[in-house]
């Protein structure tokens, strides 16, 4: 985990670009960036400072992925996805942050850096704590490359759009139609009921606990 130095580098000698942003503002002017491999924000390329102005003036979520090492930062739209990862996630290596969907997430990068293609992912699932209950969450992330100060590669945007109702929706809608097609050919009412179970029992993510009354 970076330190940060709250008292080196107040509100007013922050760099402009730095300034705002609610918690990830003051947290990204309080981290202390010579540890990292972006260095000190004073000596950041004018691509970067427009990327993370833009980054924290934005109500959507954004994470952003910069210089070769792709180091991680991202505004208060996006602490919420991060979970636990927050706020040590901000200034680390987006592998390390990102490391279970790397497998998803890392090829698209790849390809942003390499050949400055845009991509979008299937939803993926991310459990959001909200008033201290947590979530089921569904976020479509999409990536496109940023260049950088001498036209080459600078880093990666992501952004991130709510599918949670879309996929919920769904999984409700397969599992009516599992559950209307399992009583084709019943005979009898305790096979209705057997076959009943079995199809709710098949949507564990949904229905984790039924029971039938006859």
């Amino acid at each position: 985990m970076l330190e940060t130095f709250r008292k080196a580098l107040p509100f007013r000698e922050a760099p402009e670009f730095l300034a705002g942003g609610g918690e990830m503002g003051e947290r990204m002017r309080d981290l202390q960036w010579s540890r990292t491999p972006l260095g000190s924000p004073d000596e950041w390329p004018e691509t970067l400072r427009h990327a993370v102005r833009l980054v924290l003036a934005s109500r959507q979520p954004m994470s952003l992925w910069w210089g070769d090492a792709l180091v991680h930062l991202y505004n208060d739209a996006c602490r919420p996805i991060l979970g636990a990862s927050h706020p040590s996630a901000l200034g680390l290596e987006a592998r390390v942050v990102w490391g279970d969907l790397w497998h998803d997430l890392g090829p698209r990068a790849d390809a942003a850096m390499r050949r400055h293609e845009g991509s979008s992912s299937a939803p993926l699932p991310f459990i959001v704590e909200r008033q201290g209950r947590a979530f089921e969450t569904h976020y479509v992330m999409a990536c496109n490359a940023i260049r950088g100060e001498h036209g080459g590669f600078g880093g990666v945007l992501w952004t991130f759009a709510d599918a949670t109702e879309a996929v919920l929706r769904a999984r409700e809608m397969a599992c009516v139609a599992t559950l209307a097609g399992a009583f084709a050919g019943a005979s009898d009412l305790r096979e209705v009921c057997r076959r009943a179970c079995e199809a709710i029992g098949s949507d564990a993510s949904d229905i984790p606990f039924a029971g039938a009354y006859v």
